[in-house]
């Protein structure tokens, strides 16, 4: 589930479990950036999954199904 994967805005966070790690750009206070809104689009879309590890499997799916839209 969401609980056991980490979403980090740091590149140490997915030393331990590099594929249950989401790594994020950090804000920087730029009123544009959108991260936030891709993260919260990509937690809907695995919300419909009962267990998301790994993660990266997931994120990989998200992001080819993102391109694939456009």
């Amino acid at each position: 589930d969401v609980f056991h994967s980490s979403i980090k805005d740091n590149k140490m966070g997915g030393l331990l479990q590099p594929d249950n790690f989401y790594k994020i750009e950090p804000f920087t206070g730029n009123a544009k950036d959108r991260k936030l809104i891709k993260l919260a689009n990509f937690l809907q879309y695995v919300n419909q999954f009962s267990d998301i590890k790994p993660i990266k499997s997931y994120k990989k799916k998200y992001d080819q199904r993102e391109i694939r839209l456009r």
